[in-house]
């Protein structure tokens, strides 16, 4: 494997060099760069930040990642989701310490992540003073029991003598202020092999359990538990010791097999978590063999690229994304997902808008994790609507389980553009799956309550004789509360049209006074530079007339897409080229991404592939974690990943999701050297998007 840039973050050099590497690999050979982060593994559930030593807590250079490492849906507080007890340490101490990247030499030492099947693999040559230990270890969530992780550390000793594996399962308060509503207790199994902790926490006292046993294979072990207590600080340490002699040359295997349960699942989590771990015990190659056909089916749809290198981009896009997931459930996701504690899991715009797309399309059943959540959510926006003097549902800026507004920041409340965003994720759900009885009994209610509160929060300007929304925060973060956003103002519209299909197909009477707001919503326009203007007064707003101010992303080229706003393709190439020379130098991922988008539909490949490359330096090595920004430690931002994988299916194959078809409209940059979306659905059906030197087709799944 060829190495990374030192900085640890990728670049347009590093993803056009020809290269024979495994594009499933992601590799490391430096236990000690801190500029590489942490691994992810996850199975939909639960997210799990790994370190360089393959086990124990996560490496967190920052505040940025949960005190374990680890988060799972379901687990929340009042306005967050808790990191859950520290449950998948299992450290190996050769007598004199434990194994650590800064303890001694590590020898030829690779870890790998295979995005296959979720799978990572840390192997070195440890050499502690005069004592060397061979070491590797494997750990895994499964998709196929989304409770269960498996560890399997493999040792050979150079030497003889009595060796330690400390694992244990560590409740901690997930805010100190709540230590006083969290009590803990555990339980030891009668063998001494297992052990239980079960925990409440937060302000409703959700309830959380993990269970694990440990298995020496090679030679008799002895156990020994102990119980660390801290009132202060609220905390109980359940440490468990396994020891056992050890030969020279001879190889010996500790596996932990543990789980985790929340009351999200069940009303008894510790039997929950007992259940899988007792099953992956008397049947681990069943339960490995289980996980890796649910990992073979999640990627029986991907997407495929001649560029070895980004094909690697890709798939570590599209493995995040699937680890973070869980089919079946309504639960959505934050801009940081299960792998870090930015914004603390709540739903934002950016899932429905920016991550929901592509899975939707890939993996309908995923997708749906999205809209249901939002159907699931619906009456706590409905309260968020009702408690401004609104009608319909108002959807949050910052949604946690309830759908109640969660955002610390009032002003950022007015970000009203998230309601038209969830109600288009609804719409597209009809048309990937077809599932019309979905849509008739959840989606459509979505879309009209999301259009009631837009028809309630327009004001209509007599003296101009049009709709606007005034104090309104645009996309643009920077540019704080204005009077009419473009592009809220038009995906007001877009919302209220969508609301009138949704009526129809109800065989309902939509509002009549939807369509005069739809006639008369004003969208600022400069006719005489042929754009759109970001806000009322926007060109002549201070720093902005002298071009010295910047925007924060993408916000007025939203009108192209995904709104898809008619306009003459001189007004495309006007409002796109204006905005993009106003972006900070660092800018976020959710600019580059979007203009991608834009130049594709302009027919400029070259600069579509710029834009690409305008968002590998977010990406940081090997292990492809992603960060907001350049230069933030705000990760892993699946927001980002959303949007690259947009940029490849939506910029690149052209693809538009509509009531009549699936459109396609490729502009394939030489770069990229041949693109296939395997396994893409419309209307239920599973089809393939293909692009090469014939142009862009669809063409029936192969079976």
């Amino acid at each position: 494997m060829s190495a990374f840039p030192e900085s640890g973050r990728i670049d347009r050099e590093w993803l056009e060099a020809a290269t024979d590497e495994d594009p499933w690999l992601l590799v490391s050979h430096d236990i000690n760069n801190s500029e590489y982060r942490d691994a992810l593994i996850g199975n939909g559930l639960i997210g799990l930040r790994v370190p360089p030593e393959g086990e124990g807590e996560a490496f967190v250079p920052s505040g940025s990642c949960s005190p374990t490492g680890c988060l799972m849906h379901g687990l929340w507080s009042d306005d967050r989701l808790m990191p859950p007890p520290k449950w998948h340490g299992l450290s190996y101490h050769d007598g004199s310490a434990d194994f650590r990247r800064t303890v001694g030499r590590h020898e030829d030492y690779v870890q790998t992540l295979d995005m296959r099947t979720a799978t990572l693999t840390t192997q070195c040559e440890w050499v502690n003073d005069d004592r060397r230990t061979a070491i590797t270890t494997t750990l895994w969530l499964s998709l196929a029991d989304e409770r269960l992780l498996v560890i399997e550390t493999r040792i050979t000793p150079d030497f003889s003598g009595e060796v330690a594996f400390t694992d244990g399962l560590y409740a901690v308060p997930p805010d100190p202020g709540l230590s006083e509503l969290m009590a803990a207790r555990y339980h030891f199994g009668e063998d001494g092999e297992a052990i239980t902790l079960q925990m409440r926490a937060g302000e409703r006292f959700r309830r959380v359990a993990c269970h694990a046993v440990v298995e020496v294979g090679g030679a008799a072990a002895t156990t020994a538990t102990t119980i660390n207590r801290d009132p202060t600080a609220g905390q109980i340490c359940v440490v468990r010791r396994t020891c056992f002699a050890v030969q020279a040359g001879t190889t010996y295997t500790v596996r932990r097999i543990a789980a985790l349960a929340s009351d999200a699942d069940g009303d008894d989590p510790a039997a929950l978590a007992r259940h899988s771990v007792e099953g992956a015990r008397t049947g681990l190659a069943a339960a490995r063999a289980a996980h890796e056909a649910a990992w073979a089916e999640r990627w029986a749809s991907r997407i495929e690229v001649g560029n070895r290198r980004l094909q690697r981009v890709i798939n570590a896009a599209l493995y995040q994304c699937y680890a973070q997931l869980p089919a079946g459930r309504a639960h959505s996701l934050g801009p940081a997902a299960l792998s870090g504690m930015a914004w603390h899991g709540r739903a934002f715009w950016d899932a429905d808008l920016w991550t929901f797309p592509v899975l939707g399309l890939l993996h309908p059943a995923l997708g749906r994790c999205f809209t249901a959540y939002r159907a699931a959510t619906i009456e706590g926006a409905r309260r968020n609507a009702a408690g401004r003097g609104y009608a319909g549902a108002c959807f949050a800026w910052e949604s946690a389980e309830t759908g109640d507004e969660k955002v610390p920041v009032p002003a950022v409340h007015h970000q009203r553009h998230v309601n038209a965003c969830v109600a288009l994720a609804q719409w597209w759900d009809r048309l990937i799956t077809g599932d019309e009885d979905y849509f008739r009994s959840h989606g459509a209610e979505v879309i009209i309550a999301a259009a009631r509160y837009f028809a309630d929060r327009v004001h209509f300007n007599a003296q101009d004789d049009r709709y606007e929304l005034r104090h309104i925060k645009c996309p643009d973060e920077y540019a704080g509360v204005q009077d009419n956003n473009a592009t809220t103002n038009y995906a007001c519209v877009a919302t209220l049209r969508l609301a009138q299909r949704a009526c129809a197909i109800l065989g309902r009477e939509a509002d009549p006074q939807w369509e005069d707001i739809c006639r008369k919503m004003w969208i600022p326009f400069d006719a005489q530079q042929r754009r759109f203007i970001e806000y009322e007064g926007f060109d002549a707003f201070g720093e902005y007339s002298r071009g010295l101010a910047k925007i924060k992303q993408a916000d007025t080229t939203l009108l192209v897409y995904p709104w898809e706003m008619p306009m003459a393709d001189d007004v495309k190439t006007n409002t796109l080229s204006y905005y993009r020379s106003l972006y900070n130098v660092n800018k976020i991922m959710m600019a580059s991404a979007i203009d991608g988008i834009v130049d594709c539909e302009l027919g400029d490949g070259d600069m579509a592939w710029a834009s690409l490359c305008d968002l590998l330096p977010h990406v940081r090595g090997p292990f492809m974690l992603v960060s907001e920004s350049p230069v933030n430690e705000t990760m892993s931002f699946i927001t980002g990943l959303g949007g690259l994988l947009q940029l490849v299916v939506m910029g690149f194959a052209g693809l538009r999701i509509h009531e009549d078809a699936l459109h396609v409209q490729a502009c394939l940059p030489e770069e990229v050297g041949g693109l296939r979306v395997i396994g893409a659905h419309y209307r239920g059906a599973r089809c393939d998007i293909v692009v090469d030197v014939d142009g862009a087709r669809i063409i029936p799944a192969a079976s």
